[in-house]
């Protein structure tokens, strides 16, 4: 089982899944909302990622939404809030399409689509370089956020990155989002709610990106602009971040 951890003690059940370079730790600053909403937030690392590193895999987004689900039913868990980060984003996306009866609503910061992001020649060797390559990792870092604030400082986010990741772990998992899938818009779109938390300086989730992918798959779609932020809205726009999550999460109220 993935490991991961549980912030809060009673209330509705949140699942928050990291993106590609960082572990659950990245969500570390919005934490103590739990406890303050009186819900149970599960933070969990995807199979080699910071303590689940030992877990091998195959390193798909499929296989990371099976890990969910098993971690859900271990922990008896009923319908959840699934939050997911870039990658993490399309990873529950996959969930809700496993197991819609598991979600109780979505809400995808900076989300990659469920298709993927269909990477060019060169941006794919720019991140297969940083699989390995710390340097390379602050340049996308650099290209995909604001340049405004960014909090902790690069070097602290850059230093956990390298020590919570594993670069054929990323080599993996970039080989399952980095490509475009041959999917059709869903003869009948999801019910599912889904809301968007997307920078307003993002340049990889843009708003030509979301009416292509998003719009014909979700019918309860609703969007939240985070002024000022790239694609780490939790590190340039935390204050944001915290009011959006502040706020009592109504879809699973009373689980």
């Amino acid at each position: 089982m993935i490991a991961h951890e549980i912030v809060g003690s009673r209330g509705p059940y949140s699942i928050f899944v990291h993106g590609w370079l960082r572990a659950a730790s990245a969500f570390a600053p919005l934490k103590s909302l739990a406890e303050d909403r009186s819900e149970r937030w599960i933070l969990a690392d995807l199979r080699g990622y910071g303590r689940s590193r030992s877990v091998l895999g195959r390193y798909t987004m499929k296989e990371a939404a099976i890990d969910l689900l098993e971690l859900m039913e271990s922990l008896r868990i009923p319908a959840a809030r699934w939050i997911g980060h870039s990658m993490g984003g399309l990873i529950i996306q996959k969930v809700a399409e496993l197991a819609p009866g598991q979600v109780a609503s979505l809400v995808g910061i900076a989300p990659v689509p469920v298709s993927g992001i269909a990477l060019d020649h060169r941006a794919r060797s720019v991140y297969e370089a940083a699989c390995q390559d710390r340097d390379v990792r602050a340049r996308i870092l650099n290209h995909l956020t604001a340049g405004e604030r960014f909090e902790p400082p690069q070097e602290s986010w850059l230093a956990m990155s390298l020590e919570e990741t594993l670069p054929a772990v990323l080599a993996s998992y970039l080989d399952s989002w980095g490509s475009l899938e041959d999917i059709s818009p869903p003869v009948q779109p999801s019910s599912i709610p889904l809301t968007l938390l997307v920078g307003t300086r993002d340049p990889a989730i843009t708003p030509a990106l979301i009416e292509r992918e998003f719009v014909p798959r979700y019918t309860a779609l609703s969007m939240h602009r985070i002024e000022g932020a790239g694609h780490f809205p939790v590190e340039e726009r935390l204050d944001a971040m915290r009011a959006y999550f502040a706020q009592p999460d109504e879809t699973v109220r009373g689980q």
